[in-house]
């Protein structure tokens, strides 16, 4: 297995960038979908082999941020990276085995966008923040390039993602954190009309200096047909390895993690404790998603901890003050994991330059 870690200093060079600005507007809000720097240079071509492999590395990276990528035999590459519509909708398409990113975000700084992911070729298992979905053809979900993501290919697959607001987030019953992985069958209409708009939205080619008022249309619509999805349904059960009422046991571990990060002496024992289960039930549910508890715990307060380091909310606090409300209570441990996890110090975090919210 080839573990990629790098850009090649060429491609990275490559990657040329330009600016755009779009507007959407539906029933439920009007709000600047992205103010975005966007990859060029690949639009409708096929790349294949090692040197496509790698370009197309470059570009995931450009977009998404720090990531790994995993693929047995480079030489077998075959993918294509695309946006279209002003960039509000991307076709990622390849035949690697993972992709891996570290939430630092690359294109979507702003923090404003989430993605609707609609899946056309092949399976894919997802990971964030401790949901995990399979995603197979005509599937529909919602990523936040903001959170750390681990996906996992069978073969060769492909995607359509559309950019929208992430105040749609707010609008699950559960929560924004039960919209992550949120997911809509292929059989449900929500999800075919979703994948035929998005299909519609997709057909705008770049070029012009403004999107037309038809593909404006489109996207609100999809806007609001994905709010209506939202506030309708909980959380569905996931298409993984846990049935039904492992499920919700494990949703329920989740979130009484989430909900106690505080605390630096939570444990496996303590969360056990807090949900009324033996310590060998709650490992064995973790177990079935392929993680560990204090694995979990500990990526858990990372993150938040990297959410607040870029926050401008946060810009006022010390980085002392930050670990310690995410339950590190020892400062040296906290910056060989956070280095271990993202590739950088914390400090090296707060220092990055963030594009301004929209709007302000």
């Amino acid at each position: 297995m080839i573990m990629r870690k790098r850009c090649p200093a060429g491609l990275a060079n490559s990657a040329i960038r330009l600016s755009g600005s779009v507007t959407a507007t539906s029933a439920m809000e009007s709000k600047t979908v992205h103010d975005l720097d966007r990859p060029v240079g690949m639009s409708g071509i096929a790349l294949a082999g090692e040197a496509g492999l790698s370009q197309w590395e470059a570009v995931i990276r450009s977009v998404y941020g720090p990531s790994i990528v995993e693929m047995a035999r480079p030489g077998d590459f075959s993918g294509l990276y695309r946006q279209t519509a002003g960039s509000l909708v991307s076709t990622i398409a390849g035949n690697v085995a993972r992709v891996r990113t570290d939430g630092s975000i690359g294109q979507w700084g702003d923090g404003q966008s989430v993605f609707v992911v609609i899946a056309q070729e092949g399976e894919a298992r997802m990971r964030q923040d401790g949901a995990s979905l399979l995603l197979r053809p005509g599937d529909v979900t919602i990523a936040d390039p903001h959170r750390c993501s681990d996906y996992g290919f069978s073969g060769h697959f492909s995607h359509l993602s559309v950019i929208v607001p992430r105040s749609l987030l707010a609008l699950h019953p559960e929560g924004p954190d039960a919209a992550v992985l949120w997911h809509c069958p292929s059989q449900s209409r929500f999800a075919k009309a979703m994948a035929s708009l998005s299909r519609l939205i997709a057909e705008e080619e770049d070029g012009a200096s403004s999107l037309s008022s038809e593909v404006l249309g489109l996207h609100s619509a999809l806007i609001d047909l994905l709010a209506g999805g939202l506030a309708a349904s909980g959380r569905p059960t996931a298409a993984g390895p846990l049935g039904p009422r492992a499920e919700h046991a494990f949703r329920r571990a989740v979130r009484a993690i989430d909900e106690h990060l505080h605390d630096p002496g939570l444990s496996s024992a303590k969360v056990a404790g807090l949900l009324g289960m033996s310590l060998r039930t709650l490992h064995r549910l973790f177990q079935q998603q392929e993680l560990t508890v204090t694995g979990h715990i500990l990526a858990r307060r990372l993150d938040h901890c990297y959410r607040q380091l870029q926050s401008q909310h946060h810009r006022d606090r010390t980085i002392t003050d930050i670990a310690f409300d995410c339950g590190f209570s020892d400062l040296s441990h906290f910056s060989r994991s956070f280095r271990r996890r993202f590739g950088v110090a914390p400090g090296a975090v707060r220092s990055r330059p963030r594009a301004a919210a929209p709007g302000t």
